[in-house]
C-alpha cells in the first residue's frame, strides 16, 4: 500500500504545498499528484456524481460608484479549479452557504492537485476547468465573500433607499 493511500485511509494528509489560484497554471506540471492548499471563493455545482463538486475562483477588489470597496468574484478561467470533495458532504461548508445567490463564500481548501481538465454537461452546456483538486476538504471557512454582480447589488440597494 502506498504511503499516500495509507495516509488517506488513516484520515491524515501529507504536508500541502501552498498555491495561489492566480498562478497555479505556471506550476501545474510540478503540482500534479501533490497535496495543495489554497484560499478561494467557492460555490457548489450540482452534478450527478456522488461526491460534491465545487468551483473555486478568485476575487478582485473593486470600488463601487458609491466609493465603497468590495470584493467581486473574478471571471478568470485561468484562475479556477474544480474541487471534488473527499466524502459525500461539504464538511465545514453547509449546503446553503455553498449555493448563494449573490455572493460566494471564502474558504481554505486542501486536496490532491491533478493537472488535467475536468468537465461535465449541464443543461446542454459543457462546463470545463483546466485542472482539478480531488480528495478535497474545507480546512476552514474564512468568513469573506465575493459578490457575484456587485454593480447590480449596488443599484438594487440604491433603488430601495
Amino acid at each position: 500500500m502506498s504511503v499516500l493511500l495509507a495516509a488517506l485511509l488513516a484520515g491524515q494528509a501529507p504536508a500541502a504545498v501552498p498555491i495561489e489560484l492566480d498562478g497555479y497554471l505556471r506550476r501545474a506540471e510540478q503540482l500534479d499528484g501533490h497535496w495543495v492548499e489554497f484560499d478561494a471563493y467557492v460555490y457548489w455545482i450540482r452534478t450527478r456524481t456522488r461526491r460534491p463538486v465545487l468551483s473555486a475562483l478568485t476575487g478582485e477588489e473593486i470600488t463601487l460608484r458609491s466609493g465603497r470597496h468590495v470584493t467581486a468574484c473574478a471571471d478568470n478561467n485561468e484562475a479556477t479549479l474544480a474541487v471534488i470533495m473527499q466524502g459525500t458532504g461539504l464538511g465545514r461548508l453547509g449546503r446553503r452557504a455553498a449555493r448563494p445567490r449573490d455572493a460566494y463564500v471564502g474558504v481554505r481548501v486542501r486536496g490532491i492537485f491533478h493537472n488535467r481538465p475536468y468537465s461535465y454537461r449541464l443543461g446542454g452546456v459543457d462546463v470545463e476547468w483546466g485542472a482539478v483538486v480531488d480528495h478535497a476538504r474545507i480546512v476552514r471557512v474564512t468568513g469573506t465573500r465575493c459578490l457575484v454582480n456587485p454593480r447590480v447589488a449596488e443599484e438594487a440597494a440604491a433603488a430601495r433607499h
